[in-house]
């Protein structure tokens, strides 16, 4: 479906929610910065809705209505100028590739991510069960990625995250320190890691699985404080893996 917007009356005659469509590109290039967070509200797309691309918006926070679409099978979300955090998206059933690219704002990838929160009390779900290919590329200022962190700690319920992953790549995020524990739990068959720090914090992976490291950056002036906090995380979610 191709169409130029202008405002968000424009976007509620589009009634795309009453569209049954198998994919949506929605391109923010020509709108007014202060009506990007009501324009996307207002083309919320129908439920069955299953590839998804969203470029160039400069909100601080997700639409509403992304947590609906239950049947999403792929979704890009691509140069998000003013979030500073990920919307949750673990829960989705059906999710089978994911890339985040160029939100600048973003400095750390935690629990809300996965979807999951600290009032959750199920005695164990899966989190990304579908999801094959995860992408993250031109995070000029992600520094964590904090895995499953106190929740896990506190809550002692059993999480399997991402069963299904079969490739992860992460391109040029300079500034990011460590890559989460959970990867090595997931079956995952080739990781590519491009144009990031060098000496980034991994957890062992299985000897089948492809690691390819290329255009390693040196290290940017990170304060002390924080790659103690990253090392930190790490040592707590090994020692949840050891008593699970």
């Amino acid at each position: 479906m191709q169409g130029n917007l202008k405002d968000t009356s424009e976007a509620q005659k589009a009634c795309l929610w009453n569209k049954k469509l198998h994919s949506l590109e929605l391109w923010f290039s020509r709108l007014e910065k202060q009506s990007h967070v009501q324009v996307l509200e207002a083309l919320r797309p129908h439920h069955d809705l299953e590839n998804l691309l969203i470029k160039w918006y400069r909100g601080t926070t997700a639409p509403s209505w992304m947590i609906s679409l239950q049947n999403l099978r792929s979704l890009s979300l691509v140069t998000w100028h003013g979030c500073e955090f990920l919307p949750p998206l673990g829960k989705w059933p059906f999710l089978e590739e994911l890339l985040v690219s160029r939100m600048g704002k973003l400095k750390t990838v935690g629990d809300e991510f996965l979807g999951i929160t600290g009032t959750q009390t199920p005695s164990s779900f899966v989190l990304f069960p579908k999801l094959k290919q995860l992408t993250f590329e031109i995070m000029s200022e992600w520094k964590q990625w904090e895995g499953v962190g106190g929740w896990a700690e506190n809550g002692g319920d059993e999480i399997t995250i991402m069963p299904c992953l079969v490739s992860f790549r992460i391109v040029d995020c300079p500034k990011l320190m460590n890559l989460p524990l959970f990867l090595q739990k997931t079956p995952v068959r080739k990781i590519v890691i491009s144009e990031c720090r060098r000496g980034i914090i991994m957890p062992v992976m299985p000897e089948n699985c492809d690691v390819n490291i290329y255009g390693e950056m040196d290290d940017p002036e990170i304060p002390d404080v924080t790659r103690s906090r990253v090392e930190t995380e790490i040592q707590r979610d090994e020692e949840i893996t050891t008593i699970t």
